[in-house]
C-alpha cells in the first residue's frame, strides 16, 4: 500500500489548498514494496516561505542499500530481456501515473524549495512528460551498430546506482526512472536528502504505475552513508552522479576499485556568451531567464555573461583592460539591469512571482546528485 503523502490541507486567504503541518514519512521503496528503513535519524526540511519545519523523512542508510541492490540484481535478468517496445509501454504507464500526481508534485515543490507556482507546475508536467520523451526518442535509437565489418550490440549495463541532487529533486528522480529502464537496467535511486517530499511524490507515482518488482528501488539517506554504500555495492554495475567535485572524486576512487562504469557530472556554472553578431533584444532576456531559473539553484544557470569588449561597460578604477567608449556602456549592462529589475520576487503562490524564497541551506555535508542518460555497454 502506498503511504499517504498529504496528511491534511488548509485553505489560504488566497483561496488555494496547500499542505499543512509537518509531514513524516518512514518508508522507502524496495522490491516493489514500501518498507520501513533500518535507520532512526530523521532528515528534516524547512519551508523557505514560512521558515518552519515542513517535512521529516526517516533516514535509511548503508544497511538498507544492500537489500535494494540485491532486489535490483534479481530483477535485472528478466527485465533486460524485454523488448524496446515493452519498455516504451512501461514508460507510458509511468507518464500516466505521474500526470495524476502533477498537482501534488507542484505543491511539494513550492513548499519544499520555494519555487514560484507557475514554475512548479511546469516542472511537475515535465516530470511526467519526460517518460514520453524518452520513449519517443528510443523509437529511432538502434541497439545494433557496426565497427568495420563487425556487429556491435548495445546491451543493458546492469544494476545502476543513481544519486540525485538536493536542488532538483523531482527533475532528477523522474529522469532516472525514464532513462535507466528504457535501456533495460534495474536501478537503485539515492535521492537528495533535502527534497524528501518531492522524492516521495515521484516514488509514489512510480509505484502506482506497477513496475516489475525490483526494477526501480528508492533508498533515502545522507550521502556519506547511503551514497557511499551504493557506490561501493558489489551488486551495482554502474554509478551515475552529479554534484560536487569533492564527492565526485570520492565516487571515482570507489569505482576504480572494481573498474566499473561511472558517469560524473560535477558542479559548476557555465556562462552565457554574447557573440559579436548577437541580437541583444533576444539574447539578453534569455540569458537573464537562464540565470534565475529554479531560483538560480541549477547547474544550467548562466551566472556569468561574457560579451565582446565593445559591448561591455568601461572598466572601473580597479578593472584591468583598455577603456571602452562610454557610448557603448548601455548595450549590455544597463539592459540586463533593467530586465532584472522587472522580475518579481515574492510569495511563491502569486502567479506573477518569478523568484520565490530560497530554500534553507542544507545543514549536512556531502550534498550531491546525479543526472543519468541511457546506460548501455558495448559487447562484440
Amino acid at each position: 500500500m502506498t503511504p499517504a503523502l498529504i496528511e491534511r490541507t488548509i485553505i489560504t486567504n488566497r483561496g488555494e489548498p496547500v499542505m499543512a503541518g509537518p509531514i513524516l514519512t518512514d518508508k522507502t521503496h524496495v522490491d516493489g514494496r514500501f518498507v520501513t528503513p533500518h535507520g532512526t535519524a530523521v532528515l528534516e526540511t524547512v519551508s523557505p516561505s514560512a521558515m518552519e519545519r515542513t517535512a521529516g523523512v526517516v533516514s535509511a542508510g548503508g544497511t538498507d542499500v544492500p537489500g535494494a541492490a540485491a532486489a535490483a540484481k534479481r530483477a535485472f535478468p528478466s527485465f533486460a530481456r524485454t523488448t524496446p517496445a515493452e519498455r516504451r509501454e512501461y514508460l507510458n504507464s509511468l507518464r500516466e501515473a505521474m500526470l495524476k500526481r502533477a498537482g501534488e508534485l507542484a505543491e511539494v515543490i513550492v513548499r519544499e524549495h520555494g519555487a514560484p507556482i507557475k514554475a512548479a507546475r511546469a516542472r511537475a508536467e515535465l516530470a511526467a512528460n519526460s517518460f514520453k520523451l524518452t520513449g519517443d526518442a528510443s523509437e529511432d535509437f538502434s541497439l545494433t551498430e557496426r565497427a568495420g565489418g563487425a556487429p556491435v550490440f548495445l546491451e543493458p549495463a546492469g544494476v545502476v546506482g543513481l544519486v540525485t541532487p538536493w536542488n532538483a529533486g523531482s527533475s532528477s528522480v523522474r529522469m532516472k526512472p525514464a532513462s535507466a529502464p528504457w535501456a533495460g537496467c534495474a536501478a537503485v535511486i539515492k535521492p537528495g536528502e533535502f527534497s524528501p517530499l518531492q522524492t516521495m511524490a515521484v516514488t509514489e507515482g512510480l509505484a502506482g504505475a506497477g513496475p516489475p518488482p525490483g526494477v526501480v528501488n528508492v533508498v533515502t539517506g545522507p550521502g556519506p552513508a547511503a551514497g557511499e554504500a551504493l557506490s561501493t555495492s558489489p551488486d551495482a554495475d554502474m554509478t551515475s552522479f552529479t554534484g560536487s567535485a569533492g564527492v565526485g572524486r570520492q565516487i571515482y576512487r570507489n569505482e576504480a576499485e572494481t573498474v566499473r562504469k561511472t558517469t560524473l557530472e560535477l558542479s559548476g556554472k557555465s556562462p552565457d556568451v554574447i557573440l559579436p553578431d548577437a541580437d541583444l533584444d533576444k539574447a539578453l532576456p534569455r540569458a537573464v531567464r537562464d540565470c534565475f531559473g529554479n531560483n538560480g539553484r541549477t547547474r544550467a544557470a548562466g551566472s556569468r555573461l561574457p560579451a565582446p569588449g565593445s559591448r561591455l561597460p568601461a572598466p572601473g578604477p580597479r578593472s584591468p583592460g583598455p577603456p571602452v567608449p562610454r557610448s557603448l556602456q548601455d548595450k549590455v549592462a544597463t539592459p540586463v539591469k533593467k530586465i532584472i529589475e522587472g522580475i518579481k520576487a515574492g510569495y511563491p503562490r502569486e502567479p506573477e512571482t518569478r523568484i520565490g524564497p530560497s530554500s534553507a541551506r542544507p545543514s549536512s555535508r556531502g550534498r550531491g546528485g546525479a543526472w543519468t542518460s541511457a546506460s548501455t555497454r558495448r559487447t562484440f
